[in-house]
């Protein structure tokens, strides 16, 4: 009898055990939801975008990125990507937006807008970009699609010995937003000065001075890289090309 009581007064404890780790487990998974916020964007964010498209053009850079960051070899761009998202937590926090998921399906659908060298570099800028940069488009329901779109933007520096890939460039990051959470989504960078380009480059030398409710990121790029104060400036959308077939990602 006695070995029998003991038998459940151990059983009694660990039954106590249990739902006291339970507890703090629950508390903990409460408190981490918490934590996660999405803000409510401010009705001015309308003229604050006015304003940011020409502070973005000239305002330091917020990311400096080597040109050896996700090179091409046996381990996939996806996988180093959102190996490197998963490395600071899968998530960044902008004051103004609150947090923005970055995950495994962001990259995916990034790389499926298409991808070059430098976009593949400059992932590695993303975090700094969503963090640090300005809202250049906001759209509350993107295209009729039921979702929410930001896009945030700043200048980055790819820094190394290739003056092919290497300079600063324009970087411009969307966020979608929906059912209270918003993620990273995909991003294209643009060049502000190179002689040489790499890639299919277009060349503006004006201001789109009424862009569309709904512009596409080359448009806002676009709009950004002629605010820069140099004449020379020049853009690209990071589409591989035939010359370029070498450093296509999949």
């Amino acid at each position: 009898e006695k070995i029998q009581q003991m038998f459940m007064d151990a059983v009694d404890k660990a039954g106590e055990n249990y739902k006291k780790l339970d507890s703090n487990n629950k508390g903990e998974e409460k408190e981490k939801r918490g934590k996660y916020s999405v803000k409510v964007i401010p009705d001015t964010i309308q003229d604050d975008i006015k304003t940011n498209l020409k502070d973005v053009a000239n305002m330091p850079t917020v990311s400096n990125v080597k040109e050896t960051e996700f090179s091409k070899g046996k381990i996939k761009l996806v996988d180093q990507v959102a190996e490197f998202f998963d490395d600071i937590g899968n998530n960044v926090y902008n004051e103004m937006l609150g947090d923005v998921e970055l995950s495994r399906k962001g990259v995916k659908d990034d790389i499926s807008h298409g991808i070059g060298r430098a976009k593949a570099i400059s992932f590695k800028a993303i975090p700094d970009i969503i963090k640090n940069g300005k809202i250049v488009n906001y759209s509350s329901n993107y295209k009729g699609k039921g979702h929410a779109r930001v896009v945030i933007a700043a200048p980055i520096e790819i820094v190394g010995s290739q003056e092919k890939i290497c300079g600063k460039y324009i970087m411009a990051v969307v966020l979608r937003r929906e059912n209270a959470k918003q993620r990273f989504y995909m991003h294209e960078v643009a060049t502000i000065k190179r002689d040489e380009l790499l890639f299919k480059t277009r060349t503006y030398n004006k201001v789109i001075s009424n862009p569309s409710n709904n512009p596409s990121l080359e448009e806002i790029l676009t709009n950004i890289v002629g605010n820069v104060k140099n004449k020379d400036s020049k853009m690209t959308n990071e589409k591989p090309t035939k010359e370029n077939k070498d450093i296509r990602y999949s």
